[in-house]
């Protein structure tokens, strides 16, 4: 029964129609890092958070939605955050919620997620760590001291929550792949899988304009070991993932969950030293879309502000009808500026019917990894 049920729910996102169904939402711009990396420097610590009232107001005016990506600034910094989500869940059907961390509140995380899932039964988060590298480079990009150990201890502390809310709660560390830890970053992951209680690790290709441009040089030859070796570790998430299941229902579920993530990496290698082609359009502004900390939107966190939403009088539906949003969707097109960031390519890749059917399970088997990615687990 739970195969059928998989492949019901696989031919139900093929069919998928495109409307807004993923929203990245800045919570806060306030943050307690001054990481190296970040493409959102600029923009941090900064007055004029939206109010609560006014964060209710726009999701109240806000169609029904799947995903709701939070973001920041450090989202635990937002004494709100409970309520933010909360909102989100009664007023838009939010059911999955991505929510980084820099790992620095752990008795704050503890305390409100309880809170959060308790409340919010159908609610599923993805609560992802931020780990960048062994301690010397986790701290250097991050501009923290002792940062790494209590980050590594929140995570450590995780196992009786996620115990509590099994089917609600998945813990992940994500990682930005860049200049200062491509060369240790192998080590790093094997590290992660084999000492840490977590569900998954996520690399993210350096993007933007960060605050130290030189981080975004990776020589091209570790750039591919690491995202072969990543492959390995896809392999073995996935039998730790999906372990409680058998047959032809696991075998569906590891060829999705490694495919996709083989398919970002090899989209993400493609476009990073110049624009490539994805194998399917993106979909930003459309199915996608970003609100800032203070009400502007913009179609991708690559490009300009469309809009305020104080323009609208903190009415989102009347932004999503607004003709400008028409025409920055014909300027994507005519920009052609394929990218490297994973969210829209995850988002975009889910309104793709050959990208889902074919792709996906041909990258699965073309990227299955040969001796040299696997000799680090030997």
């Amino acid at each position: 029964m739970e195969t059928f049920q998989r492949a019901a729910d696989l031919l139900g996102r093929v069919r998928k129609k495109k409307r807004l169904n993923t929203v990245v939402f800045f919570v806060t711009s306030i943050c307690n890092e001054k990481c190296r990396h970040c493409f959102y420097w600029e923009e941090l610590n900064q007055r004029g958070d939206l109010t609560l009232d006014q964060i209710m107001k726009v999701s109240q005016t806000m169609p029904r939605i799947t995903d709701l990506w939070i973001s920041g600034g450090e989202p635990f910094m937002r004494k709100d955050l409970p309520e933010i989500i909360e909102t989100f869940y009664r007023n838009n059907d939010v059911r999955w919620i991505n929510l980084p961390t820099n790992g620095l509140f752990k008795d704050r995380a503890h305390e409100w997620l309880d809170r959060v899932l308790r409340r919010c039964p159908e609610l599923h988060i993805d609560l992802n760590v931020s780990l960048d590298g062994f301690q010397a480079t986790h701290e250097r990009i991050r501009g923290v001291p002792r940062c790494y150990e209590k980050t590594v201890e929140m995570i450590r502390s995780l196992p009786p929550l996620v115990g509590e809310h099994r089917q609600q709660l998945r813990v992940n560390v994500n990682t930005c792949l860049n200049g200062d830890n491509c060369m240790e970053l192998i080590e790093f992951m094997k590290f992660v899988f084999e000492e840490l209680p977590v569900d998954g690790q996520y690399l993210q290709l350096i993007r933007g304009n960060p605050m130290d441009p030189e981080m975004k040089t990776i020589p091209l030859q570790a750039l591919r070991e690491i995202y072969d070796f990543a492959r390995v570790l896809y392999e073995k998430y996935s039998e730790r993932m999906f372990r409680h299941l058998g047959g032809l229902s696991k075998g569906l579920a590891k060829t999705a969950y490694v495919g996709t993530l083989a398919l970002h990496n090899k989209i993400q290698y493609a476009n990073y030293l110049e624009s490539t082609r994805w194998p399917m359009a993106c979909t930003a502004g459309e199915t996608f879309c970003v609100i800032d900390y203070n009400g502007d939107v913009r179609a991708c966190e690559l490009r300009g502000k469309l809009a305020n939403l104080r323009d609208y009088d903190y009415d989102f539906s009347k932004f999503w009808s607004d003709r400008r949003r028409q025409k920055e969707l014909n300027q994507i097109v005519c920009d052609q500026c394929w990218c490297t960031h994973v969210c829209n390519i995850h988002d975009s890749l889910r309104y793709a019917p050959k990208v889902l059917l074919y792709d996906i399970p041909t990258t699965f088997v073309d990227t299955r990894p040969g001796a040299a990615a696997q000799k680090h687990f030997h």
